[in-house]
This record gives C-alpha cells, structure tokens and sequence, in this order.
C-alpha cells in the first residue's frame, strides 16, 4: 500500500493530499508561491475561491486583499 502526503488547508483545516493544494509562503509582508526554500503553508481550492476565506487570511497574515486575490487566480491558471 502506496502512502501519499496529506497536509491541512490553514483557512478551512481540512486535510486533503498534498497534491490537491496550493503551496504558498509569506515572504516580506506578501504571499507569494512557494519558492522550493523556507515555511510555506497550503489553501484548497475551494477556500482560494471563497472572498470570505480570503478575506479572513488577507486580515491575519495583514495582506493587500487584492493583490493576493490576483496572486491566487494566476496560480490557479497556470497550475
């Protein structure tokens, strides 16, 4: 039995496997994808849709609401 690496969602707490999530990282007051170095954290795809989910992140980390919308949007795109 193959095991395959399971992490949590920080908005929604829901686990999910590794490869289903996006991976970014808190970088100089700004959320950026990961960049392979450093503490990164992950954010499912439904709550990296969700404007209240976003909102609640964008309050905690004190993040441009909208530059991190624009940031998650072309991650979704280009995978």
């Amino acid at each position: 039995m193959k095991k395959y690496p399971i992490r949590m969602c920080i908005a929604c707490r829901k686990r999910e496997l590794q490869s289903r999530l996006i991976r970014i990282q808190h970088t100089e007051g700004r959320m950026v994808p990961y960049s392979g170095s450093g503490r990164s954290m992950y954010l499912c795809h439904a709550c990296s849709t969700e404007n209240r989910q976003i909102k609640k992140i964008s309050k905690r980390y004190r993040l441009d609401e909208a530059e991190f919308k624009a940031m998650l949007k072309e991650l979704d795109r280009n995978g």
